[in-house]
């Protein structure tokens, strides 16, 4: 039976990389794997020996995952020639199916609720993984799409957590139904938000709702509009960011 890491393994290879340069960290805790199940972290050696390093939340699917992988492999120019280390969370087969549990039964607006409270609470849970000493994360530009989006977002908030690191937001077609309200304490950190306008998962619309909450709360945002790409990373905004 083909395991996750089979699976993460097998998506790495489509890119021939030397096993020298990649590895699958697995936040190694009982605790959390009896909630949570196995949460992983694929790390992703680049040229750049600037010291940041690209932090990349997708959502919760094995198929978020390899789309998002797929997409920064074919901007793979633009992220080795900024970035140290590329880090990109699997998060598991668990998590996306308690995701798709907990609204269940519940009416429109709890669903909403329940939803933003989980995925602070993913949040939470990252970023404890992601200040283990082993891991010496620093200089981050996070990058999160989707529900991963909503989870960079919550991510970006916790006091005195891995936030204090996160230099740079990228977001693509983040899903949060607080447009934003996490950041409203972070009026320094700039950030830069991607949509494709025939995205079929959250509608193109949506990223109005975000640029206004930000922009109402004195955050530095900037909104990215590209004609075609669905709900996926677009290439063009990781050329367009290079500057940042």
């Amino acid at each position: 039976m083909e395991t996750q890491i089979d699976k993460i393994c097998n998506e790495l290879k489509k890119y021939h990389l030397d096993d020298r340069i990649h590895d699958v960290y697995k936040f190694d805790n009982s605790r959390i794997e009896e909630k949570y199940g196995e949460i992983k972290l694929v790390r992703v050696k680049l040229n750049n020996s600037g010291g940041t390093n690209l932090l990349v939340v997708p959502g919760y699917s094995f198929n978020s995952f390899a789309g998002i992988l797929r997409k920064l492999f074919e901007g793979i120019q633009y992220i080795d020639n900024k970035y140290s280390n590329l880090y990109l969370v699997n998060w598991g087969d668990k998590i996306k199916a308690d995701s798709q549990r907990i609204g269940e039964g519940k009416s429109q607006e709890e669903k909403f609720l329940l939803n933003d409270l989980h995925r602070n609470e993913l949040a939470i849970l990252l970023d404890k993984c992601l200040r283990s000493p082993d891991l010496d994360l620093k200089n981050i530009t996070l990058l999160g799409k989707s529900a991963g989006g909503g989870v960079a977002i919550c991510l970006c908030n916790i006091d005195k957590g891995i936030h204090r690191e996160i230099k740079l937001l990228l977001l693509v077609a983040p899903g949060l139904t607080d447009r934003g309200g996490p950041l409203n304490d972070r009026k320094e950190l700039p950030i830069h938000i991607s949509w494709n306008k025939d995205d079929d998962v959250i509608p193109f619309a949506v990223s109005e709702e975000y640029e206004k909450k930000l922009s109402d709360q004195g955050n530095n945002v900037k909104i990215y509009i590209y004609e075609t790409g669905g709900h996926e990373l677009n290439v063009q905004f990781l050329i367009d960011t290079q500057e940042f």
